[in-house]
């Protein structure tokens, strides 16, 4: 009796601290972050399009692709039109309504990196 008890206590403290922090799938959605005092936001489609728009103005626009825990980011306006064309893929943690991005290799576009990887969205 006395193990079945402290099996009850361990799994109600295991619920408890793992419903301190809800994990998020990442979907089509804007999402936000302040970045050198002006918002930027990622608006993700369901087809696949995606733009960037930082202080109210859209600044770039693409494609992207997501599977499992990674997005791709296939096609990037303004990185192609500032000379670094290429995809990237990232991998991406959705906890808290706060998303976040890891480069996985080399991202060619030093500015979409930065606007990435340094910084904490939410929806």
């Amino acid at each position: 009796m006395k193990w079945c008890l402290t099996l009850l206590i361990s799994v109600s403290i295991l619920f408890a601290v793992s419903s301190c922090g809800t994990t998020q799938d990442l979907t089509p959605d804007q999402y936000r972050t302040i970045h050198q005092g002006q918002t930027w936001v990622i608006d993700l489609q369901s087809d696949g399009s995606w733009t960037g728009t930082y202080g109210g103005e859209v600044l770039t626009s693409g494609t992207y692709h997501l599977e499992g825990g990674q997005i791709t980011w296939l096609t990037d306006s303004h990185c192609e039109g500032s000379g670094n064309p290429g995809e990237a893929t990232y991998s991406w943690r959705f906890r808290n309504d706060r998303l976040t991005f890891t480069s996985i290799g080399r991202d060619p576009c030093l500015s979409r990196e930065v606007i990435l990887e340094d910084e904490v969205y939410s929806p």
